[in-house]
């Protein structure tokens, strides 16, 4: 899993939008045995939530301590197929 750090300043200039859109877009058009893809985002993010969002991907449930203790993350699946 790899994480892409995002600012404010970033999503505002459309840049992480850009390039979140590209990963989404190799993984979904390149490859025909992948059914969906999943990604999460700290529950403090909302910036990074509106993004999957925006990019349509679905709430599928909740992670509690997985990274860190006594954090949340929110889980967002596309499907691709």
């Amino acid at each position: 899993m790899t994480t892409l750090p995002s600012t404010p300043t970033t999503l505002v200039n459309g840049y992480a939008s850009q390039l979140y859109q590209a990963v989404i877009n190799y993984f979904t058009s390149g490859f025909n045995d992948i059914k969906s893809v999943r990604v999460d985002a700290h529950e403090d993010n909302l910036l990074m939530q509106h993004l999957i969002e925006k990019s349509g991907f679905k709430w599928v449930g909740t992670l509690h301590w997985v990274y860190r203790e006594n954090e949340t993350s929110y889980v967002y699946e596309l499907l691709t197929a």
